[in-house]
């Protein structure tokens, strides 16, 4: 998608993160690149939060410095 503002790739598997959209949810969805097939879902700005937060846990924890706001 044209709207992608990050995407990740590993070997067939791309994750593709939009914009928050007007309901403010976050698109996130994933490809397989080898069948064409998709399955996207939408994220509150809460279940996002959780996300950064469970994320900044677990890179703390194998000693990886979470380099959050500093793009």
């Amino acid at each position: 998608m044209s709207n992608s503002i990050l995407t990740i790739k590993n070997n067939i598997v791309e994750i593709h993160f939009e914009y928050f959209d007007v309901d403010k949810e976050l698109e996130i969805w994933i490809e397989n690149t080898s069948t064409d097939r998709s399955l996207s879902a939408y994220l509150s700005p809460n279940q996002i939060n959780d996300l950064i937060i469970h994320l900044a846990d677990k890179l703390q924890e194998i000693g990886e410095p979470v380099l959050l706001l500093q793009k």
